[in-house]
């Protein structure tokens, strides 16, 4: 009966996980052939870029709180005050990281004409980013009750569709169209905190500076790791921007969103297993998984050789199918993102090897670099970019299975 209830659960999170990735997805499809005609891809692409831009300060507001907090709660699940404690403090931490992050960019933007004139559009990307950081969602993982979170996020989504129709029309609406998208992971943060507080009887109230410096040292690892994945990735749309133009990246963004359908459709598969395995992983129990997850990998990326062009040409028309190609070899590392992040998951943090987390990524980044230097040298496509993405990707996959085996990792 217990496992029974268990498996109800983790399908249930999964369902609604999923529910919401759907919601989210078919929302921005909804919005973005309005938002790509009405701006323009150059215009377009700004965004792109200035949005690609404050991952940099996505990273450090995150600083990889999420899955060592989501550990927690699930320790911790019934001591209110000790969860009232934990939220407050990561909301503070974050906040504080805004604060700082924005100042030192304020300050280099004095020195950088590129980031002086597209200030605002900065700061509002920047908002968008700490809205969808700072909503409490490692938490409602770790009391398995995602519902809450598909409902504040899908409502306010909704709203956002009418405002993006209305409202954006041509280029110069370039900033009303990073308000709204500013503004709706904002509202539904606020609804989440107001949920936390009324129904659940947790007050998010800071501690301790030595509690939130203790948070902030176990966070470490999992930071280095988003700060690495984060600049390797924004460090490579930047570089499309430079030599091949805000159009290529257009190309690159779209094709990144089709390929994030099925993404994050099969990534909450490990998602809404953590919790339940985070402290009691078998070598057996992790190789089904794996196993299961190649074959729903192959059977993905097969459907989207399949279903591609058909959405590019829906989603942007004509003058975006050199999208296609660049969907396709995307698509290539859904098996290799899938197989790593549960090599991370419930292999590296349940035997508090956190820091091979972080060293996976620095083993991504630094192929990143080489791949995109040598490509370069010979191609002038903006192929190179998902090339160097999807490779990096397999890097990282060859790390995780030769440190597991040497270290003896999955042992019965």
């Amino acid at each position: 009966m217990v496992r029974g209830l268990v498996r109800t659960k983790v399908l249930e999170n999964y369902s609604m996980m999923t529910l919401l990735s759907v919601a989210n997805i078919v929302i921005g499809f909804l919005i973005y052939p309005f938002v790509i005609r009405a701006l323009g891809t150059s215009t377009y692409g700004c965004y792109v870029a200035a949005f690609s831009a404050s991952l940099y300060l996505q990273s450090v507001i995150a600083f990889g709180f999420n899955d060592p907090c989501t550990k927690y709660v699930v320790e911790n699940i019934d001591d209110r005050r000790y969860l009232s404690g934990l939220v407050g403090n990561v909301l503070a931490l974050r906040s504080l990281f805004l604060v700082v992050g924005l100042g030192v960019v304020y300050i280099v933007s004095q020195y950088v004409a590129v980031l002086a004139d597209n200030w605002m559009l900065f700061v509002m990307c920047a908002l968008q980013n700490y809205g969808m950081t700072v909503f409490p969602s490692w938490y409602f993982q770790g009391v398995k009750r995602m519902k809450v979170v598909t409902v504040l996020n899908v409502s306010v989504r909704l709203v956002s569709v009418p405002l993006v129709i209305c409202l954006v029309r041509t280029p110069g609406d370039l900033m009303t169209y990073a308000y709204i998208a500013a503004g709706t992971p904002i509202l539904a943060t606020l609804g989440a905190y107001l949920w936390l507080t009324i129904r659940e009887g947790i007050v998010p109230v800071p501690t301790t500076i030595r509690d939130m410096t203790g948070l902030v040292r176990v966070s470490v690892p999992f930071f280095l790791t988003h700060v690495v994945g984060d600049l390797k990735n924004s460090t490579i749309y930047l570089l499309v921007a430079q030599y091949f133009g805000t159009g290529s990246l257009a190309y690159l963004d779209l094709a990144n969103k089709i390929v994030n359908i099925p993404r994050e459709l099969v990534a909450k598969i490990n998602i809404a297993l953590f919790p339940e395995f985070v402290t009691r992983a078998t070598a057996s129990v992790v190789r089904k998984i794996m196993r299961s997850e190649t074959y729903i990998a192959l059977v993905v990326i097969a459907l989207i050789a399949l279903s591609g062009y058909p959405a590019v040409l829906i989603l942007g028309g004509e003058e975006m199918t050199p999208a296609y190609p660049l969907l396709l070899i995307l698509s290539l590392s859904i098996y290799s993102t899938l197989i790593v992040e549960c090599y991370l998951k419930f292999v590296f943090i349940p035997t508090s090897n956190n820091y091979l987390i972080t060293l996976n990524q620095v083993v991504a980044f630094v192929s990143a670099v080489v791949l995109l230097g040598i490509l370069s040298m010979f191609y002038t496509s903006e192929a190179v970019a998902p090339v160097v993405l999807t490779l990096s990707s397999y890097c990282e996959l060859l790390y995780c299975c030769w440190v597991t085996r040497r270290r003896r990792l999955l042992q019965e």
